[in-house]
């Protein structure tokens, strides 16, 4: 079972959940399976995600995802100011829940720095403390083998739902990206 969390103060029914994507664009794409298994979890909640440059872009394209932060890259490796004033702004938004798809220890801290109660993912860095809950069967996934491309989807489809599996003959659902037909028309007479 998921790891129980202690709330000091329970969560709004409006309060913004953090989806802390892959940096790379087909793995940020394949995410937005995870963003639609928690749109449908929480309706009345607002979704904002993280992600490298390249790939935030497509947020806007996403359905169920209200804005995109970027984390700027400086040779693959943002530093401290660059993540300190994203934790500062992230802060700000007050995010009741933050689901991690990277394994990212940094990733871990910049959302326990940002003051977001509810920190969800495998802790495959051993983020201990800095991840307080994970999805079913977390410690059997520390020792998965296999290639990591063909299980992405599957994991980051675990994480949102908390490992509970989908319905008897149902699917996770595919990843979509919608382009507003205006401006697709826009784009077609530019180029």
């Amino acid at each position: 079972a998921p790891c129980p969390l202690r709330r000091s103060t329970p969560l709004m029914t409006g309060d913004p959940i953090l989806f802390v994507g892959f940096p790379a664009v087909g793995d940020f794409v394949r995410c937005h399976s995870a963003i639609q298994i928690i749109a449908e979890r929480f309706p009345d909640r607002p979704i904002d995600v993280v992600t490298s440059p390249v790939a935030a872009p497509l947020a806007r394209l996403m359905p169920h995802v209200r804005k995109g932060w970027s984390l700027a890259k400086r040779h693959q490796r943002p530093g401290f100011a660059e993540r300190g004033r994203l934790v500062g702004a992230l802060r700000k938004e007050n995010y009741g829940t933050a689901y991690l798809m990277t394994s990212s220890t940094k990733a871990a801290l910049m959302a326990f720095m940002a003051g977001i109660e509810e920190r969800i993912g495998y802790p495959q860095e051993l983020q201990f403390g800095l991840l307080n809950r994970f999805p079913a069967g977390w410690l059997a996934h520390l020792w998965a083998f296999g290639p990591r491309k063909t299980r992405l989807f599957e994991e980051v489809c675990s994480i949102a739902s908390l490992g509970e599996k989908p319905a008897e003959g149902a699917e996770w659902p595919a990843p979509r990206l919608v382009v507003d037909p205006a401006e697709l028309g826009e784009w077609r007479q530019r180029h």
